[in-house]
């Protein structure tokens, strides 16, 4: 897990197996609730940022655009300095 103190904001672009209706973080334990955060899509691909504002744990919530789940594939871009 990312662990990130309150307040601080992530930036996250990704991508995931097949073109999305529904991109999100949810606070673990938050069922249906308002998600924490809800990403900009195209086709595929998921950005925005989330700032926590309070601590937890969050995990994704994709829906493809036919309805069904979808996974996330993640790439870390290489650092400037590696």
């Amino acid at each position: 897990p990312l662990e990130v103190p309150v307040g601080t904001r992530v930036r996250i672009d990704g991508r995931a197996s097949r073109p999305l209706s529904r991109a999100e973080l949810v606070a673990e334990g938050g069922g249906d609730a308002a998600p924490a955060a809800a990403f900009e899509r195209r086709g595929a691909e998921f950005s925005g940022s989330f700032v926590p504002r309070r601590s937890g744990t969050y995990g994704w919530r994709f829906t493809d655009a036919d309805g069904g789940g979808a996974e996330l594939t993640l790439a870390l871009p290489r650092s400037a300095t590696s």
